[in-house]
């Protein structure tokens, strides 16, 4: 099952790097097969212990067995199975000219193709969610992910707000986590909820 996930996640995390400069870029310039489903990998539970993680204007938690790679300025996490991932994006936003909302949309439609997801639908999640003081929005994409005849359900879910809010130095923060859907929605995986609820900004 890991050489299901591995490649998906890899390609997930690449794509959405590209895709958010060029939603940023648009936004600035518009103001001036089906095989037999194995047994889905369950998300890890309980959560396990936590290591600290300083990145560029905030701190976050993750689980001491995960590792931890930067690539195009994206901070990722991946689980031993690379099956479940965690990534941060942070690109500058002067004055809030990106509304979160355009990112997120460019951001999820990006994963699901670098995912190449099929059969896909949105996910039950609520629109907005509080984190480190400030209200992000929230979407989600359900769908089933192949490789070697293998299929399973995945999911993806994209986070986004504008911190500080229209300042010369707004930055749209972004979490983007995905994953094999074991149950009902990796909204009500532990150590998702964890990672975010340990998040700090701290710039």
């Amino acid at each position: 099952m890991t050489l299901l996930w591995k490649p998906v996640t890899q390609r997930l995390f690449l794509s959405v790097s590209t895709l958010l400069f060029i939603v940023l870029l648009a936004a600035c310039s518009s103001l001036g097969g089906t095989a037999s489903s194995p047994t889905s990998t369950p998300i890890p539970s309980p959560t396990p212990a936590l290591t600290m993680f300083t990145g560029k204007g905030y701190t976050i938690s993750y689980p001491k067995d995960w590792t931890k790679s930067t690539t195009l300025g994206q901070d990722s996490f991946q689980d031993s199975q690379a099956a479940n991932a965690l990534g941060i994006l942070i690109v500058a936003n002067p004055g809030g000219v990106a509304k979160p909302s355009t990112v997120l949309d460019g951001s999820l439609v990006g994963a699901v193709k670098g995912a190449n997801m099929t059969n896909t639908s949105p996910a039950n999640l609520p629109a907005s969610v509080s984190l480190a003081g400030e209200t992000w929005i929230q979407k989600g994409t359900t769908g089933t992910v192949s490789k070697g005849g293998a299929s399973a359900p995945f999911e993806v879910v994209v986070l986004a707000t504008n911190h500080p809010a229209k300042t010369p130095q707004t930055r749209v923060f972004e979490f983007i986590y995905a994953g094999p859907v074991a149950g009902s929605t990796m909204l009500d995986a532990p150590i998702f909820q964890a990672m975010l609820a340990s998040f700090k900004f701290t710039s």
